[in-house]
Order: structure tokens, then C-alpha cells, then sequence
């Protein structure tokens, strides 16, 4: 159980992490909310069309932060599955958190 926790942690916080680089980005609180709201509405239903149609679909959005983060909190994961979780939220972290420095250095806000 306590696997399980942690692995739903790390992959919520590789999410928020990506949410954070589009506030970054657009610097609006009303263009952040209207993107997250898009990222947790719009994308699920386009991506239900797809998933399970075609595997080369399949194997790219089961290496998304927001697959797994549905895997890490499900009731059916092993432990296999939590690790792999892990992993690509570590990654998309690391990833977004020097894009984010990269972004915030070329912005010059002092």
C-alpha cells in the first residue's frame, strides 16, 4: 500500500510538473486554467478514441505522466507497473524542471 502512495506522489507531481511549465509559458491565470481544463477533459476523450485501436498509439501514451498516474492509483498494479510509474515521473520531472530553468533564464524577470 505504501508502494502504491508513492508511486500515485511521484506521478501527480510529474503532472503538475507539466501544468507548471504551461503556466510558465503563458503567464495567464485564466489561460492555465483553460489549458489544465483542456488537458483533463478534452485530451481523456480525444485519447478513449484511439486507445486500444492502435498499438503504435498504445505504446506512446503508456509512457505519458498521465497514463501513469491512472496506473499508479489503480487497484491492479504490481509492482512492476509501480515501479514504471516511478521512473517516468522521475524522468518527466527532471525533464521539466530544466526546461522550466531554461524558460524562467530567457524570460529576464527581475
Amino acid at each position: 500500500m505504501l508502494q502504491s502512495f508513492v508511486a500515485s506522489i511521484f506521478a501527480n507531481s510529474a503532472v503538475i510538473a507539466i501544468i507548471m511549465i504551461f503556466a510558465i509559458l503563458i503567464k495567464s491565470n485564466g489561460g492555465t486554467i483553460a489549458i489544465t481544463a483542456g488537458l483533463f477533459i478534452l485530451a481523456p476523450m480525444i485519447i478513449s478514441f484511439f486507445y486500444g485501436i492502435y498499438p503504435w498509439f498504445d505504446k506512446i501514451y503508456e509512457l505519458t505522466p498521465f497514463y501513469n498516474s491512472a496506473l499508479a492509483t489503480s487497484i491492479y498494479a504490481g509492482n512492476g507497473d509501480l515501479m514504471r510509474s516511478i521512473v517516468i515521473a522521475a524522468v518527466t520531472i527532471v525533464i521539466a524542471l530544466m526546461a522550466g530553468i531554461q524558460i524562467l533564464k530567457a524570460q529576464d524577470i527581475k
